[in-house]
């Protein structure tokens, strides 16, 4: 569970540029093209510089809740075209899954972290700097995830139709058992016995 006192990332002033960063995962959403990669940031105070090579997740919410930060200028800058409706691809490394942005919300650095630490239902919450200095953010909130990526959605499978399953479809080109003629074997053809081998010629020696 989150620490008391716990906040997300500083948003504005001092950042961290590793010379390389190891990835987890990625956030894109698709209708205004932002893919971003992320790492984990682990600090529940949130005084670690960012660094701007990368998204960040927050790693002090409550079980189910995802919260990514990124800076703007930045990484995150494409997310202030998102609006409600737009879909949301979240891959932590292990799964992926889909959901809808249903908030979008200016408010104070302090204040955006009621989002992140609301552990009522499972969402995603990803915010950006509204003004430089980090002291105002955009949090763009989601529901509850409803499918799992890109490729896929939670829909039904269709019903089967009426004496159309595949014990009941019937197979092109077969004959009813009853309908078949007996046929006799043909006889087989006799295999015709070897011939003899010939009689070697004598040698007969010099005299």
């Amino acid at each position: 569970m989150p620490a008391a006192g716990s906040t997300i990332p500083r948003l504005g002033g001092p950042f961290y540029d590793a010379p390389s960063i190891v990835t987890f995962g990625w956030v894109a959403v698709p209708r205004i093209g932002l893919r971003v990669a992320l790492v984990d940031y682990t600090d529940c105070t949130g005084v670690t510089p960012l660094t701007r090579r990368s998204g960040a997740r927050w790693d002090c919410t409550p079980p189910g809740v995802a919260q990514l930060v990124a800076h703007n200028p930045g990484l995150f800058t494409p997310l202030l075209q998102a609006r409600r409706g737009d879909e949301v691809d979240y891959f932590d490394g292990v799964s992926l899954e889909r959901y809808t942005i249903e908030t979008e919300v200016r408010t104070s650095h302090h204040a955006s972290t009621s989002y992140a630490l609301d552990g009522s239902f499972p969402h995603l919450v990803m915010t950006t700097c509204a003004i430089p200095d980090g002291t105002e953010v955009w949090v763009f909130e989601t529901g509850q995830p409803w499918g799992t990526g890109v490729a896929q959605t939670q829909r039904a499978a269709p019903a089967a139709q009426p004496d159309q399953s595949p014990s009941a479809a019937p197979t092109p080109g077969a004959v009813p058992l009853s309908q078949l003629t007996p046929q006799s074997e043909p006889t087989p053809t006799p295999t015709p016995a070897p011939l003899p081998l010939p009689l070697p010629t004598p040698t007969v020696p010099p005299a």
